[in-house]
């Protein structure tokens, strides 16, 4: 059962394909998301028990430590998440349309995960990273007070980490918008 999450962001793209194999074959995750990320860099996202992942970020920093960049582990994280970083976001096209842009793909994961848990709004669509400079974002929807408060909620935890790019509101998107963010 997934409940927690595990990202490393590597240097180099070689050297993120080789982690991610070697995390596989010594851990019991399973891979989310992995993939090359501008500039150059590489992103793993994997997830699994609050232990395996841990077991398989800190088998990642003692083996690698001069390849990666970056170590993130989060636990408790909304199964919806899971659902969206694997395309399979479940959220209604209709209603508003909140947008939350940060710098960081686990920024972009931990607001999306502070919105949901804040108020009763879907995933439309999660992007990170790739194509993007790096940057990432999460499309949600819901009322429009819904999407206000979880908007407010999952920007406000960027914000404290200094990784918010930008936040929109639509209280009324046009249909033909909704065609893009599925």
């Amino acid at each position: 059962m997934m409940v927690s999450i595990g990202i490393i962001e590597v240097s180099n793209i070689a050297k993120g394909y080789l982690i991610c194999d070697n995390i596989l074959k010594k851990t019991q995750v399973r891979m989310v998301m992995a993939q090359p990320i501008c500039p150059g860099k590489f992103v793993m996202i994997f997830g699994g028990t609050v232990s395996s992942v841990h077991i398989a970020c800190e088998y990642a920093q003692e083996n690698f430590a001069d390849k990666i960049l970056d170590v993130s582990e989060f636990g408790n994280i909304d199964v919806r998440v899971f659902d969206a970083l694997n395309g399979a976001a479940s959220g209604e096209t209709s209603g508003a349309l909140g947008i939350i842009e940060t710098f960081s793909v686990a920024s972009c994961i931990l607001s999306a995960d502070a919105a949901l848990k804040a108020a009763a709004v879907e995933i439309c669509e999660l992007r990170v990273a790739r194509g993007m400079g790096g940057k990432s974002y999460v499309a949600l929807s819901g009322t429009v007070a819904a999407v206000t408060a979880g908007v407010e909620a999952g920007a406000q935890f960027a914000i404290e980490n200094g990784i918010l790019n930008d936040t929109a509101i639509i209280a009324s998107p046009h249909e033909d918008l909704w065609q893009y963010l599925q």
